[in-house]
C-alpha cells in the first residue's frame, strides 16, 4: 500500500497491547497494512504489559485514579516507540499522546472517565479519531472478532472486546473497524492466555 497516495483520507490505527505480546506482531501488522486501501495512517499503541505493571502497582499501593492515570500515560509513551520499531513505521506515523490529548475539549476527560480503569486506549483512540475528524478508526486485536457482532459496538462492549465507554466515545466516526490481523496457527493455550488478557 502506498500511504503517500491517500486521496485525503485519514485512518487512525490502534494496535492492542495484546498484539504487542506476540513475537510475530510486526509480521502480522505489515501483512495487514499491505491489504489496506490507500489512506494517511496514524498509529497508536495500546499499553499491554507496561500497563499491566501499573495495574499491579495500583492494586498493591492503592494509588488512586489520578496517579494510576499518570503512570498509565507514561506506559503508553513507552509502547509508542516500540510499535514504531516492531511495525516498521516512520516516526511521524506514530501519534504523540501528549499532542493528541491537547486536542481534546476540556470536558472530555471527565465525560469519558479517562482517569478510571473503565477507559482503555480503545476509548483514547476513538477520541483521537474524533478530535482529528478522521475518516476511519481501526482497532487491531489479537483475538478473532465474532462476525455476528463485529459492527455492533454495544455488543462488543458486553463481550469485553472493547471497553464500556468506547461505544459512546466512537459516536460520529464515519468508519469503524475492529479486527484481528492475519495470524498463523498457535497453540490453543496461548490463544486463551492472550484473549483473556485485558487491555488498557
Amino acid at each position: 500500500m502506498n500511504t503517500s497516495d491517500h486521496a485525503g483520507r485519514l485512518r487512525i490505527v490502534k494496535v492492542g497491547g495484546s498484539l504487542l505480546r506476540l513475537s510475530d506482531c510486526g509480521a502480522r501488522l505489515r501483512c495487514w497494512r499491505q491489504a489496506q486501501s490507500p489512506a494517511q495512517e496514524l498509529w497508536l499503541a495500546g499499553g499491554g504489559e507496561a500497563v499491566d505493571v501499573v495495574r499491579g502497582w495500583d492494586r498493591r499501593f492503592q494509588l488512586g485514579d489520578a496517579a494510576a492515570y499518570s503512570l498509565t500515560l507514561a506506559a503508553l509513551r513507552l509502547t509508542a516507540p516500540l510499535l514504531r520499531i516492531v511495525a516498521g513505521l516512520a516516526e511521524e506515523q506514530v501519534l504523540s499522546l501528549d499532542e493528541e490529548l491537547a486536542r481534546f475539549p476540556p470536558n472530555w476527560h471527565d465525560r469519558y472517565r479517562l482517569s478510571s480503569w473503565e477507559a482503555t486506549s480503545d476509548t483514547l483512540a476513538a477520541l483521537i479519531a474524533r478530535a482529528r475528524h478522521a475518516d476511519e478508526l481501526v482497532l487491531l486485536k489479537a483475538c478473532p472478532i465474532p462476525t455476528a457482532v463485529h459492527t455492533d459496538l454495544p455488543a462488543l462492549a458486553r463481550l469485553a472486546l472493547v471497553d464500556p465507554l468506547f461505544p459512546e466515545a466512537a459516536r460520529g466516526i464515519p468508519g469503524i473497524r475492529i479486527e484481528s490481523p492475519p495470524t498463523p496457527p498457535f497453540p490453543e493455550g496461548l490463544r486463551k492466555e492472550i484473549c483473556d488478557d485485558g487491555e488498557r
